[in-house]
């Protein structure tokens, strides 16, 4: 049985010799023990390219970490001298139970086998407590998204990413710009060269940990953000954040930004 990348279950493949497996898998071939028998086979190639887009697989291990596997990958037994054999009913089943098709962050889907039934996939549930603002508001407000379904609803669509320093991470709708509006600006970001990106409708701010999951600030991250942004009001008495995470001086004047 093998699966790649986006696909939602299990495939039965035929594998008959070492050209078929480099064909389905890929080269420089390695396995990772599972219990029952039941070997995972990738490819070490595919784990050194390895990117949130091709993340496939991923086993939770017996003291909680996740080994993520890439791109595609094979659930077999083994024969004689290793030579690969289909799983058996009792493998299949025992497979089929400690599997879960499950969502990352970044909506890619991914096959977590939970060999020894830790907490229901903790690290998928930890909760998330972002720091968020809608346009118009006064300032910030923790608020707690711990799915990407919050996510999505909060923003109002499909998520994108805008990467700030300390590895911030600051998440808007990708159609921000079909909304623009002065009600609906919510926060005008300078840039490195000195232009302005403005942002328009909800928006939180988030960190990344490791294996690439979002979790809450930390209170430095927390602390940068706030000293990095200030409220203003615009021409027409709008409230309007304004973000200097490059350290570039800004002043509000006539309800837009000027440089120093």
């Amino acid at each position: 049985m093998t699966r790649k990348e986006k696909e939602i279950g299990w495939t039965e493949v035929e594998v008959n010799s070492t050209s078929d497996l480099e064909r389905v898998i890929g080269t420089e071939i390695r396995d990772y023990q599972l219990p029952m028998g039941i070997h995972l086979i990738y490819s070490e190639n595919s784990q050194e390219e390895g990117a949130f887009q091709n993340f496939s697989t991923a086993i939770v291990e017996d003291d909680g970490d996740s080994q993520p596997f890439f791109k595609s990958v094979l659930v077999a037994a083994f024969g004689e001298n290793k030579s690969l054999k289909p799983l058996s009913k009792e493998q299949v089943r025992w497979l089929r139970e400690h599997s879960e098709l499950i969502e990352t962050v970044a909506g890619q889907r991914v096959m977590q086998i939970n060999p020894f039934g830790l907490n229901s996939f903790d690290r998928f549930e930890r909760k998330t407590t972002v720091l968020a603002r809608k346009p118009q508001e006064v300032g910030f407000e923790r608020v707690e998204l711990n799915s990407l379904q919050d996510r999505q609803e909060f923003v109002g669509g499909h998520l994108d990413r805008i990467v700030w320093p300390l590895n911030i991470d600051l998440w808007v709708d990708d159609e921000f710009l079909l909304h623009a509006s002065n009600e609906t600006l919510c926060l005008a970001i300078v840039q490195k060269d000195k232009s302005v990106q403005q942002i328009y409708g909800n928006i939180f701010f988030s960190s990344v940990n490791e294996d690439g999951d979002t979790v809450s600030l930390s209170e430095e991250q927390l602390r940068f953000i706030r000293t990095h942004t200030e409220l203003f009001f615009g021409q027409n008495g709008e409230l309007l954040m304004i973000a200097d995470p490059y350290d570039v001086a800004i002043h509000a004047m006539n309800g837009g930004v000027e440089h120093a």
